[in-house]
């Protein structure tokens, strides 16, 4: 048998991709098949790979996109908590990057924490375990 947390891990992942295509898809359908055909090749992360390499995929985005990559993040981050019903408070003023916002989501998704430190920084965390938003026809 699954563990409850091994489920939800799959769900996150499965929603963290679902976040990063519709993401890419802003671009156009080609574009994005040949950013996932170059993620591939020059940066060896397949696109079922992006959840286990996500600090990989963050770095592989800026080396394409240069400054340009802040709009896939931020357009990822959108749809991908727009798919978790996850909200979190940073408590601290410091920029909050790409990787880290992926780690608090997937962390408050899987239901592991309220308030943590992560990277020594103090945080709350609250997330309705419901079932997440699926996408809509």
């Amino acid at each position: 048998m699954v563990s409850r947390p091994a489920v939800r891990e799959k769900q996150f992942n499965k929603l963290l991709l679902s976040a990063v295509d519709e993401s890419l898809s802003c671009l156009g359908e080609f574009p994005k098949q040949l950013i996932y055909v170059q993620l591939e090749k020059e940066f060896d992360i397949k696109k079922g790979e992006i959840p286990y390499k996500i600090g990989k995929f963050g770095r592989a985005l800026e080396r394409i996109f240069g400054q340009g990559a802040s709009f896939l993040e931020i357009q990822i981050m959108k749809h991908l908590h727009s798919k978790t019903n996850c909200t979190f408070e940073w408590r601290e003023p410091e920029h909050f990057y790409f990787v880290r916002y992926v780690a608090m989501i997937k962390l408050s998704f899987l239901g592991v924490i309220e308030e943590k430190l992560v990277e020594g920084k103090a945080i709350h965390v609250e997330c309705k375990l419901e079932s997440p938003v699926e996408n809509k026809p």
